[in-house]
């Protein structure tokens, strides 16, 4: 019996304390004990996916491992639910060796959806027969000659989530040391598409334990570049994001650590396992933001604030499958925007003791970005108000209207074309919330798609209006401002060896083309839908039958609490975001506020930029646990760009 049965309820608003429970550990439980545990939660992924992260698991080096893979969503498959009901686990191996159901009168295998993922994994690995154990189908077996595997397929009673099967994997280990038998001394927690280069666990394993970290992250990039979201996705991770991790690194800070791979020491998994397992209130939408949209970034903050070292790992890289088109990219941004604003805020303003030492320096940095520049907070104003001031003036020209603000008129004037452009962006922005309030990205894809284009031809207008008009070319500020970050960023990657070193090249046209995609358009969709949750229907690969399905539960009462804490963030947001350009437009002072507004982007670069090569070549020339001859240029990264190059074309001729 799952200890999850005696706790569940047949409602999700109902639910218990913890996900934790007590595994005690039996005779047929596996002998463990390897150095590092590799967590794999898979839901829904494709073979291919699967493919891709355990082969490579296979031909990792370094120390022992074990794998542990959490199969969710097979919960409601009938066959699933026939073999735990009758104990009858023959009808399960019958359709994993035949590829259909023997004599059981059910549909065909591949018919069952949610038994997919299994299904791969029956084809990618050697499975033992199936045991019941935990309310779970457990397999066993070894890939390639050295790594075991586990495999549990959760059973009906057993919750579904990324987080759950964490905290599955957390009772396991509970389990063990109350047996008194043998530990890991790290836990790998990875998602079911990422695939790390053979040396990235023996290299992420050794600096933790040299440089008695709490986690150590790796370079995270997608597996292919054949379409323009993916090349965006490329350029956003190798550029700005990176340094900014690596400059964090240098005091042991990094926030959030990407949840695609992320390896904890044991002293912070069992520091931040009963906080990080418990039950998020379902009326909650602070609980769902920081907790079900983002349990990495959630993760980290508990493992900062029990004082443990973070640091992203240059020299170590791994690959994921990311978003292939532009409405999967916005549906993930969607849900990591609101993880940002929930989690972002608990770490600036609720967790003080995380800040306690030379990480305090980013404190004010941290803030005024949060302010200045992300779209999740006040960034979208900003961002609206330099719009306006970049497109008025020629269109002033053209028309010729304005009043002035003061006697003396010139530089100083209000043009009533400002006022009209300011009020058309944001009327339009205002309908583009409302529009995607309350329903999923893909419910709405010609609202998305249509909102995405404009943006990237009013920003494309912005680019020639900057030339063209305002004569930018001609100062030398500009260049410093536009170039810098990309060299810096170069010199950041280049002593542990540059993968994908085209995206340097794209950088900037990149983020002119798509920036508005991601810090103006996923954050308002994002926000719209704060009271968005997994148990209510939103989980990032459900589909529409799921939600449809989630709809019916008696959870009426949560769902129009959560609407209403909604609307009031919402109209807080927007008024907020609002009232900065229409504040400085009739003070007459949005000159001075886009200065400051550039000020301090310049200053954050400026920090940022230095302290992350400074960190790179400490890391690379005196950190502990660095093993250089195990990193190197890599002779496979000339040919990895020339296939990038290859794909990238083929995407934007088919684009």
């Amino acid at each position: 019996m799952c200890p999850f049965g005696d706790e569940r309820s047949a409602t999700p608003g109902a639910a218990m304390d913890t996900l934790l429970w007590d595994a005690a550990a039996g005779s047929s439980d596996p002998t463990r004990g390897e150095d590092v545990y590799i967590v794999l939660p898979c839901y829904r992924e494709n073979k291919a996916e699967l493919q891709h992260s355990i082969g490579s698991l296979g031909r990792s080096e370094g120390p022992t491992m074990r794998i542990l893979i959490f199969v969710d969503g097979a919960q409601n498959s009938p066959l699933i639910q026939r073999a735990f009901d009758t104990g009858d686990l023959k009808s399960v191996e019958a359709a994993m060796r035949d590829g259909k159901l023997s004599s059981v009168p059910l549909g065909p295998w591949s018919d069952d959806e949610s038994l997919h993922t299994l299904r791969h994994l029956a084809e990618i690995l050697k499975l033992s027969t199936p045991v019941t154990v935990h309310g779970c189908l457990r397999f066993t077996g070894l890939v390639g000659k050295r790594v075991p595997f586990e495999v549990y397929v959760k059973g009906p009673e057993v919750l579904r989530s990324k987080r759950a099967s964490h905290a599955f994997c957390f009772s396991l280990l509970a389990g063990d040391e109350r047996a008194k038998r043998p530990m890991p001394r790290a836990v790998l927690l990875m998602d079911g598409d990422t695939a790390p280069e053979p040396n990235t666990i023996g290299q992420m394993f050794s600096c933790l334990v040299s440089q008695g970290l709490g986690c150590t992250s790796a370079v995270v990039m997608p597996e292919r570049v054949n379409t323009p979201a993916l090349v965006w996705q490329t350029v956003r991770l190798w550029g700005l994001n990176g340094v900014i991790w690596a400059a964090q690194s240098s005091v042991g800070f990094q926030h959030p650590v990407c949840g695609a791979c992320a390896m904890f020491s044991m002293d912070a998994l069992a520091s931040c396992m009963d906080e990080y397992c418990k039950m998020p209130r379902e009326e909650s939408v602070w609980d769902s933001m920081r907790i079900e949209m983002g349990e990495d970034a959630y993760f980290t903050h508990l493992a900062l604030e029990k004082g443990f070292k973070i640091r992203y790992l240059l020299h170590c890289h791994v690959t994921v499958f990311q978003p292939g088109t532009w409405l999967e990219y916005l549906t993930q941004q969607c849900r990591w925007k609101r993880s940002h604003f929930g989690n972002r805020l608990d770490l600036l303003f609720c967790r003080p003791r995380a800040w306690l030492g030379l990480q305090a320096i980013f404190w004010p940095l941290e803030v005024l970005e949060s302010f200045f520049i992300r779209g999740e907070f006040l960034g979208s104003g900003w961002a609206v108000l330099a719009f306006t001031k970049v497109t008025a003036p020629p269109l002033l020209d053209l028309t010729g209207l304005g009043f002035p603000r003061d006697a003396s008129g010139g530089h100083g004037r209000t043009s009533v074309v400002e006022l009209l452009v300011f009020t058309l962006v944001w009327t339009a922005l205002v309908l583009y919330v409302v529009l995607s309030a309350g329903h999923p990205v893909a419910d709405r894809p010609r609202v998305h798609q249509a909102a995405m284009g404009i943006s990237v031809v009013m920003l494309a207008s912005q680019v020639l209006l900057a030339f063209a008009y305002w004569k930018v070319h001609l100062f030398w500020s500009f260049w410093a401002f536009l170039l810098l970050p990309v060299v810096f960023s170069y010199l950041v990657r280049f002593p542990h060896g540059l993968r994908k070193s085209w995206a340097g090249a794209v950088l900037l046209l990149a983020g002119v083309a798509f920036g508005g995609i991601e810090n103006l358009l996923a954050p308002m969709a994002g926000l719209a839908n704060a009271d968005a949750s997994a148990m209510l229907g939103w989980g990032t690969r459900q589909d529409a039958g799921e939600r449809a399905a989630l709809a019916k539960l008696e959870v009426h009462r949560i769902r129009e609490g959560r609407r209403l804490v909604r609307n009031r963030l919402l109209a807080c947001w927007l008024f907020s975001n609002i009232s900065i350009g229409v504040t400085l437009l009739l003070l007459g002072m949005e000159r001075f506020g886009l200065q400051c507004f550039l000020a301090f982007i310049a200053t954050n670069l400026a920090v940022n930029l230095t302290v992350g090569v400074g960190y790179s070549m400490w890391l690379w020339l005196a950190a502990p646990g660095y093993r250089r001859n195990e990193v190197s240029a890599d002779s496979d990264c000339s040919s990895d760009d020339s296939a990038d190059e290859a794909q990238i074309s083929a995407a934007y001729l088919g684009a």
